[in-house]
């Protein structure tokens, strides 16, 4: 993409996206990126950036040079209008290199935008004459897009204007997301100290300074000497005193969301009820303290697993030493669609580095603490569980298993996972982890081409490999009849030109592993 861009144009624009990164104020973002547009591209008149409100449903312009923005921000585009919602639905950039491709992109404007956009840019007859439009993407959604328009220089766009541009829609999204992610960390601190500041001055008669959720329940226990139960909102106890009778429930809220519930022997009247009602807010912001808390410990755990995978073994040892685990022999579990309740269980423990994937749960635990999250888990449920390590360098290729064999397990069926099982009784799919994914590829391709290009025999063949050769039981997965299977094994035979041994088995199994996908 950059093999055109003149060395001085990719030195400034590698500055240029350092600084955009580096940003966390909206302002400053958009202004730095808009004047690097213009510094960079050659021809840049009209630089907007749309970012695209999903409360609307369309994109909105929040910044630009070229225009009056007061006029201009009475646009709003819907995905596939104009050059710019398309930019956005196909998600590729556009290069639109001379007035009649622009006008043929615009057609779908509705009158009243081309008007404004008319108006803002001052320029009601005089067209454009080369136009870009990129999408402002991360890995997961596109923010926006980043428009830029020539009307008066004597040139037009290239496809080197193009790299350069997309260069910076790229990096101007992650800034973007950024700049989002930090401003509602900033709302949430503001409003979580406003609240905690009210509360304080509500019930400073009865909670300590400290403010943390055991000291105010000692407190409530102190004022209403009545039992109670603390839950959390999926049923789980956090607190409890004495033995409940005739318990009265009151509902633990954050404006609408619903976080738990405080049950107190009752009836409870008069300052019992009061008191019990000032606790309340109080008790839901420590369960959302908690909750970020949590969170931020799951982030931080989440970034660890990671390095892992990324072989900073710097990290894992400082991962090994918070946690206590470096002077033992700490293994890998990985947890395979635990219950909703246990999930919460498990990521509230303190002393166990844990990671969610998707619906799985990674866990890094030693031989003390095992046992007691094993207790945790529903005999049934699948349990993957690594080898003791000697050293951390082990970390990446026990990490790797232990992914490969539960991808084996739900793709192939191979094994069957209930209960626990243990990754060194399949020491094979800790060799292929580690094997290089083109090297992968390449025995997979020359193991399977035989069998290439005809989906039902390849599908057959790989429940065949992995039901022990079994037509009954390749016959019962793939609901067909064991003759059908038979006539396609003995197609296959023809294909691969060799016999069906152990050695031909055992290169399918291999290939079929090889090709299933071990990253995080």
């Amino acid at each position: 993409m950059f093999r055109d861009v003149p060395p001085n144009t990719l030195e400034k624009l590698l500055s240029l996206t350092r600084r955009l990164t580096a940003r966390r104020d909206m302002d400053s973002l958009l202004q730095e990126l808009l004047d690097g547009s213009t510094a960079l591209i050659p021809g840049a008149d009209f630089v907007c950036v749309f970012l695209y409100r999903p409360d609307l449903n369309a994109l909105v312009p929040v910044g630009g040079i070229g225009f009056d923005l007061g006029i201009l921000s009475q646009i709003q585009l819907k995905p596939g209008e104009s050059m710019t919602g398309k930019a956005f639905v196909e998600g590729r950039p556009l290069l639109l290199p001379s007035p009649e491709v622009i006008r043929e992109a615009q057609a779908n404007l509705s009158p009243d935008h081309d008007r404004a956009v008319r108006r803002a840019v001052g320029r009601p007859d005089n067209p454009v004459r080369s136009s870009l439009a990129v999408p402002m993407a991360t890995d997961d959604r596109i923010l926006g897009v980043l428009v830029i328009d020539n009307y008066d220089t004597d040139r037009d766009f290239t496809t080197v204007d193009l790299a350069v541009a997309t260069s910076l829609a790229d990096h101007a999204a992650v800034a973007v997301l950024n700049a989002e992610e930090y401003q509602a960390v900033q709302t949430l601190s503001q409003e979580l100290q406003r609240t905690m500041t009210v509360q304080h001055r509500l019930l400073s008669s009865m909670m300590s300074s400290h403010g943390s959720l055991e000291n105010l329940l000692r407190s409530l226990w102190r004022t209403i000497r009545r039992p109670f139960r603390l839950l959390e909102a999926n049923g789980e106890v956090v607190a409890e005193r004495g033995a409940l009778a005739q318990p009265a429930s009151f509902a633990v809220m954050a404006g609408q969301e619903h976080l738990g519930e405080l049950q107190v022997s009752g009836p409870v009247h008069g300052f019992e009820r009061l008191a019990v009602e000032q606790a309340l807010p109080l008790i839901a912001l420590e369960f959302l303290k908690e909750a970020a808390r949590r969170q931020e410990r799951l982030h931080a755990q989440a970034e660890a697993f990671r390095r892992i995978w990324d072989r900073d073994y710097g990290a894992v040892d400082a991962l090994l030493q918070q946690y206590g685990l470096h002077q033992g022999h700490p293994r890998m579990a990985l947890i395979s669609g635990p219950p909703p309740t246990i999930v919460g269980r498990l990521t509230r423990m303190k002393d166990v580095p844990v990671m969610q994937r998707s619906q799985d749960l990674l866990l890094l635990v030693s031989d003390e603490t095992w046992p007691r999250i094993r207790a945790m888990v529903d005999a049934d449920t699948p349990v993957i569980l690594g080898w003791p390590l000697d050293d951390s360098h082990d970390l990446r290729s026990e990490f790797a298993g232990l992914l490969l064999l539960l991808e084996a397990a739900r793709r192939l069926g191979y094994p069957r996972l209930h209960g626990e099982v243990r990754l060194s009784e399949f020491p094979e799919m800790t060799l292929i982890a580690a094997v290089p994914g083109p090297v992968r590829r390449w025995f997979c391709d020359a193991v399977l081409s035989p069998l290439a290009g005809e989906c039902e025999l390849f599908e057959t063949i790989k429940v065949w490999v992995f039901a022990d050769r079994s037509y009954e039981r390749t016959a019962a997965v793939m609901h067909t009849h064991p003759n059908t299977i038979r006539y396609r094994v003995d197609k296959a035979r023809r294909r691969w030109g060799q016999p069906w041994d152990d050695r031909t088995a055992a290169l399918l199994r291999w290939a079929f592993l090889a090709e299933l996908d071990a990253d995080l």
